[in-house]
């Protein structure tokens, strides 16, 4: 589920329903309360290349993570998925402006027919 824009599915509901993955694009977020999450995962595969998220929220003196987590979480998204060309980002940048904008018309038209 996306903590800002397009919505999700509930998986306790329905644990086997298929999981509709695609690519966030831009978030329309103004504060992410997660991007150290997501950054350290390598959804932008050119900053924080030295960090990883088991670096950064493992505790070792609180053995929070057991080696089989640990080994998961020093790990990239770019090592097990392809990246997106260029074009292809471009495309889902597009596709969030679009939806974007219409969240926000769909708001400004709610505001002015309440003023009225």
């Amino acid at each position: 589920m996306l903590f800002f824009g397009r919505g999700g599915i509930n998986l306790y509901e329905d644990p086997e329903k298929k999981i509709p993955f695609s690519a966030v694009g831009k978030c329309g977020s103004l504060y992410c309360m997660n991007s150290s999450h997501f950054l350290t995962m390598g959804v932008i595969p050119e900053l924080y290349r030295e960090y990883t998220y088991a670096g950064v929220r493992n505790r070792e003196e609180a053995q929070w993570y057991n080696d089989l987590m640990k080994n998961v979480l020093s790990h990239k998204l770019i090592e097990s998925n392809e990246e997106y060309s260029r074009a292809k980002k471009k495309l889902l940048r597009m596709r969030t402006d679009v939806y974007l904008l219409l969240k926000r018309m769909k708001h400004f038209s709610v505001r002015q027919r309440r003023r009225m």
